[in-house]
């Protein structure tokens, strides 16, 4: 056994890190017997390992450390099928090809917080119990035939028409969740977000709800309807000008306040709230072929993919972002969150500085494809929703419709497909002067 002494050294050196992290992250679900309990399962089974293999490497063999998420897969999947069901699969962290599990929550209160690892989706049980949580407090938005625009895009069309959900965008369903998540105790030392309008108008009216204090940090050429609305749900406003900077400006509001800051694309609680939409979707369209949604910073991508992919594995989910300032194409190229170019545009909720880095993930491994959208097809995709599903729509709203009606996701003629209109809210000035500035405006009103 003393010529795989070396190999064992690398497989422990090159396994330390990520054992250390599960075991961090295990620490916000589960209690200290668990947690030394599944350690202890865990250092038995790799020394049985060892012992029953000879794993001195061959010639032209990969070096052990890279088939250490193949170890993680078989471990964890033999783990859970050892536990059989019920509460002690509960104590247990679920194989990577599914969520963290925890127990089902109350419609409000604490809940237990997931911890994600890399190349995993947020948890079909996760979503569901958001799904009850917040079942009080927003509407089941309306899933809308649109056989016009459906015939232009050469598909069978549904909308998911997120502008009638509470603030007039998806966003509540997220920031509903995570707030709902903190102790009493918590909430009331306050909330603090950074969001060009649609998440902050969300924050702003979870805090009301859960009576809270909140801060939001809004850039200062935020549309002013999204503004007044902020102020409108009772938050205190700080405008800071530039965009690049906006997250510095959040840090310093929280260090100032003390307050819980509600993220708003990168928070896996968050996360399976927005994955809620995805749901309702399959639960309307279960044979639905393909769902575009418009990505942002990523989350509701994230949840709507998360979802369709456990519910229905063969129904595409395919992202659209803005052809000047993309964030998750980039990203997925460079292996990382990248910052994105910030252009002038009606779509400001499709240019946040960066996308998250759980989103990232869940794209990776979820998101079939990402097509971009100019601003002129923004403009049209808004001026036909207006025209033909009779649905006012901010820039960021239209742009899954926008990417079909310029047929950019390749989907075969027929296909069915549910586009996502994330959100309503545009200044009504800029919007009448975009739609009449469209050289398409009079060819199909």
């Amino acid at each position: 056994m003393h010529g795989v002494d070396p190999l064992r050294g690398a497989l422990r050196e090159a396994l330390k890190p990520r054992v250390e992290d599960l075991i961090g992250a295990q620490k916000t679900l589960y209690g200290p017997s668990e947690i030394s309990a599944l350690a202890l399962r865990r250092r038995r089974a790799l020394r049985l390992r060892q012992e029953r293999r000879d794993v001195r490497p061959q010639a032209g063999e990969r070096d052990p450390a890279e088939g250490l998420a193949t170890w993680e897969r078989e471990m964890g999947a033999s783990e859970w099928a050892r536990a059989g069901s019920g509460r002690k699969r509960e104590r247990l962290v679920a194989p990577r090809s599914e969520a963290q599990r925890i127990a089902p929550s109350a419609i409000a209160g604490p809940i237990r917080r997931p911890a994600l690892r890399s190349r995993i989706v947020i948890g079909i049980d996760l979503i569901r119990d958001a799904a009850g949580r917040l079942e009080p407090h927003l509407h089941r938005t309306p899933l809308l035939s649109a056989r016009q625009l459906g015939d232009r895009a050469g598909v069978q069309l549904a909308i998911k028409a997120e502008s009638f959900q509470r603030t007039g965008s998806f966003k509540p369903r997220g920031a509903l969740n995570i707030v709902m998540s903190l102790p009493a105790e918590r909430r009331q030392r306050g909330l603090v977000t950074v969001s060009a309008g649609n998440h902050a108008q969300a924050v702003a009216w979870a805090a009301r709800i859960v009576k809270a204090p909140c801060t939001v940090v809004m850039p200062a050429g935020a549309p002013r309807s999204k503004i007044e609305a902020v102020h409108g749900y009772g938050a205190e406003v700080v405008l800071h000008d530039d965009r690049a900077t906006l997250f510095d400006r959040l840090r310093e509001e929280e260090a100032r306040t003390g307050a819980f800051f509600v993220h708003p694309f990168d928070d896996p609680v968050g996360l399976a709230g927005a994955g809620t939409l995805g749901l309702e979707v399959l639960a309307e369209r279960p044979d639905a072929e393909a769902v575009i949604v418009p990505i942002g910073g990523g989350g509701l991508i994230a949840g709507v993919a998360s979802a369709v992919k456990q519910l229905s594995p063969g129904c595409r989910v395919i992202g659209v972002e803005l052809e000047a300032g993309p964030g998750m194409g980039p990203a997925l190229a460079a292996g990382k969150p990248v910052p994105v170019a910030r252009p002038k545009t009606l779509a400001d909720g499709l240019t946040p500085p960066f996308v998250g880095a759980i989103p990232l993930e869940i794209a990776r491994r979820c998101v079939d494809e990402i097509v971009t959208v100019t601003e002129a097809e923004i403009v049209e995709g808004m001026r036909s929703l207006m025209v033909f599903a009779k649905l006012y729509v901010e820039g960021a709203g239209a742009a899954a419709t926008a990417a079909l009606l310029a047929r950019k996701p390749k989907l075969p003629s027929g296909a069915r497909v549910v586009s996502i209109v994330s959100g309503g809210n545009v200044d009504p000035e800029q919007v009448l002067t975009a739609v009449s500035a469209c050289p398409a405006a009079a060819d199909h009103v």
